[in-house]
């Protein structure tokens, strides 16, 4: 009995750290390391909540597309790493820092104080037109689970930086006072109020410069990740979760190993 107890903890060490030896050959070759391709697609993306305060406009609108390509390094049944460029297209880009003005002070009028209808705006508002980030992303996958080695559960995490390009338009909007004499000895009185408003073309890196605390452009993710694996050393990746500077509902993917057989 007790040889027989020994030969299970064997058979188990066995099975934990040398699963080739049980499986066999084509078992071994699965766990060994493979390079190669990978490619992903994120229909729309949009900036999150959370994620605003990195930006010095009190209003920020931000959504776009992906599309990643690179190389893999990894284990049919098992994780990755890889390198990848990135592409983000912004197709929505709002930045206002502008507030709206209905009420100034003037020693010229009853009270000190005046309002005015419509209200005026002050401050600076850009819309990018046509931008896009550009950038290297490194990731690293980590499976939870393998079912029947058809499907796996695991996460997916990434980081990277990368530059923006494009076009983008800046809109100042100011006002000033046009004053009158007031009566003999008594401060000047506020007559009108004149808007200003001025629309200037700028590159969407400047856009982004003025706008936000940050040299660059920051890319990461943090995705729960469900994929399938229809043939080997094919694994076809759907995917949600944080796309640094937004959030992504869904996503899809695919990774090719080279090298691996049935």
């Amino acid at each position: 009995m007790k040889s027989l107890r020994i030969m299970k903890m064997v058979v188990t060490v066995l099975f934990l750290l040398f699963p080739g030896i049980l499986y066999g050959q084509d078992t071994e070759d699965r766990q060994q390391s493979h390079w190669g391709i990978t490619a992903s697609i994120v229909p729309s993306w949009e900036i999150a909540s959370g994620l605003k305060r990195i930006f010095e406009t009190p209003t920020v609108a931000l959504r776009g597309s992906e599309f990643q390509v690179g190389f893999v390094r990894g284990r049919e049944f098992g994780g990755d790493w890889g390198v990848s460029l990135v592409r983000k297209k912004i197709s929505d880009a709002r930045f206002d820092e502008s507030e709206p003005t209905c009420t100034f002070h003037s020693f010229g009028v009853p009270g000190g104080t005046f309002t005015v209808d419509p209200c005026v705006r002050y401050g600076d508002r850009y819309t990018m037109k046509e931008a896009y980030v550009t950038g290297a992303e490194i990731h690293k996958y980590a499976p939870l689970v393998t079912i029947k080695k058809r499907a796996q559960i695991g996460l997916n995490f990434a980081g990277g930086i990368g530059a923006i390009q494009g076009e983008a338009e800046k809109r100042s909007q100011s006002f000033r006072f046009i004053y009158s004499e007031g009566r003999p000895g008594t401060t000047y009185a506020v007559d009108a109020i004149q808007n200003e408003d001025v629309v200037v073309s700028i590159s969407a890196k400047e856009a982004f410069k003025e706008t936000t605390v940050l040299p660059f452009v920051p890319l990461g993710k943090a995705e729960l990740v469900v994929g399938v694996m229809p043939a080997p050393g094919l694994k076809i990746k759907f995917s949600g979760g944080i796309n640094f500077p937004g959030v992504q509902r869904f996503s899809v993917g695919m990774s090719y190993l080279f090298g691996t057989h049935d």
